[in-house]
């Protein structure tokens, strides 16, 4: 697989068992969560491999763990590299990125890179990853109103431009977690009962929760105690093949857990 290639799609393959050999140089573009599993993958096939990311690694959208993990088993993290160019030498690919620094803050707080003149990176690498983003392939939405390549819905009932039709998950929000999607097909579920209950006259479904009484009183004697981390295999190891990487909570780690005081939202003078 010698070449430049899209992330989600590299996952795709090899979950399907049909992805050849990346070379001995990889290089992953981007910060993201795709990002971090393309190059923990890579690295477990063999591969030596860098992350580039335009920003400060704080700003990486991938979950924090993720990257800790990444770096523990020897994956590089080059910041403030942005992609300029890649060309093909020697049977190699050659890579340019333009080196930025810290600039404005952006609307998302993160602070936006800027090119710094004249400073250019080159490296050679045998294959190249980007994982820069997702889109939503809306084929499959003719006569649907899009917004920017998303299905564009109303945000309390989920309906669409087309009577009748209903949808929420990654293809109306962009990426998400599979939650949100899981919560959006219940908020349409709820919303279609109405409509149809409105049509025969009769009542929706309402979903009655059994009261949990909470007050603000926490305990007298109060403990701080640290979340329990499930143990993992050793970077050296965990490299060598696919395992799963946490190996889970003990009994005494489990009571240690649930006996940590999870109120939040109460506030100790």
């Amino acid at each position: 697989m010698e070449g430049v290639y899209g992330g989600a799609e590299f996952l795709r393959r090899m979950e399907l068992g049909d992805a050849p050999p990346v070379g001995k140089a990889v290089a992953v573009i981007g910060g993201g969560n795709v990002a971090i599993d393309v190059a923990r993958t890579c690295r477990r096939m063999g591969a030596a491999v860098a992350i580039l990311y335009r920003r400060e690694q704080k700003d990486m959208p991938a979950a924090e763990e993720e990257v800790e993990d990444a770096l523990a088993e020897g994956i590089e993290l080059k910041t403030l590299m942005m992609p300029k160019s890649i060309s093909k030498t020697n049977g190699r690919l050659k890579f340019a990125a333009q080196r930025c620094e810290p600039g404005e803050f952006d609307k998302d707080g993160r602070r936006r890179p800027v090119p710094v003149p004249g400073a250019v990176a080159e490296e050679q690498y045998d294959t190249i990853f980007a994982a820069i983003g997702q889109s939503s392939d809306a084929g499959f939405a003719e006569g649907l109103e899009l917004q920017r390549g998303w299905i564009s819905v109303d945000r309390h009932t989920l309906s669409t431009s087309l009577e009748g039709i209903y949808a929420g998950g990654d293809a109306v929000t962009g990426p998400a977690m599979a939650v949100d999607a899981l919560a959006a097909g219940k908020r349409a579920a709820f919303s279609i009962d109405r409509e149809l209950s409105e049509r025969r006259g009769g009542k929706p479904f309402v979903e009655n929760y059994e009261k949990i009484p909470i007050t603000m009183r926490v305990p007298k004697e109060i403990r701080e105690q640290e979340m329990e981390r499930a143990p993992k295999i050793v970077p050296q190891d965990r490299i060598k093949d696919f395992r799963e990487v946490e190996q889970g909570f003990d009994i005494e780690a489990v009571k240690r857990e649930c006996a940590r005081c999870l109120r939040c939202d109460v506030k100790i003078e």
